[in-house]
């Protein structure tokens, strides 16, 4: 995808999956921010200009009865890759062209020493990213599509400010777990289905790491 907008090959791409006779699919991690993306070649869904593309998918699956499902994820400090191609490694800052980006995450620990250092979330990073998801849902929505997915996949942002790597808690991230994850993300997710005004068939929580084993329907 090119600034995540969706393309005629992924059009063709995901078509399949409705012609095949397949009662549901998924559009795959799809950024809710630009930071949020694993890689530049990623489908986005942080602006309204997403949702032409993304409206033409559900179209078609529609037309086959198939369910249109969409995954919602930030990639947090799991982001800022070259597409898997290319190597699928951390951007360096020597690619002038697709440049690398800050990252963030309940610390400044990267995954690896070869991964690049996130920046710490603060309270106003985990506003923000739960208000990334609730626009993302909305914009899910206003495309037609009727499941999407919440992404918990290991590394990712919202799994990341769980204590489930204690060798990498610090004072801050156990406040963080506290506050973004029981009292900002996860009780957020009806929320998203019901204040914002989200009229989706089903969310699914994926890949839940010892977060969460429940769909809200």
């Amino acid at each position: 995808a090119k600034d995540g907008v969706i393309s005629d090959w992924h059009f063709q791409h995901y078509s399949r999956f409705a012609f095949s006779g397949l009662g549901a699919a998924f559009v795959e991690a799809t950024g809710v921010s630009p930071e949020g993306r694993i890689g530049h070649g990623c489908t986005g869904i942080w602006s309204d200009s997403h949702v032409e593309g993304l409206s033409k998918i559900a179209k078609i699956f529609n037309e086959y009865n198939c369910l249109s499902g969409i995954q919602l994820a930030h990639a947090g400090r799991k982001a800022s890759y070259l597409r898997p191609w290319d190597g699928a490694s951390p951007i360096t800052e020597n690619d002038k062209v697709e440049p690398a980006w800050q990252t963030i995450g309940p610390s400044a620990i990267p995954i690896n020493n070869s991964s690049p250092v996130p920046k710490e979330m603060t309270l106003e990073d985990i506003y923000k990213v739960r208000e990334d998801f609730k626009r993302a849902a909305q914009r899910a929505d206003k495309a037609g599509l009727s499941i999407f997915s919440i992404i918990f996949k290991f590394n990712f942002a919202i799994t990341s400010n769980a204590p489930v790597l204690p060798a990498e808690i610090t004072t801050s991230a156990s406040f963080f777990f506290t506050l973004s994850i029981e009292s900002h993300i996860l009780v957020s997710l009806p929320f998203l289905a019901a204040s914002s005004g989200v009229s989706l068939s089903l969310i699914h929580i994926s890949e839940p790491t010892r977060l969460l084993s429940i769909s809200y329907a």
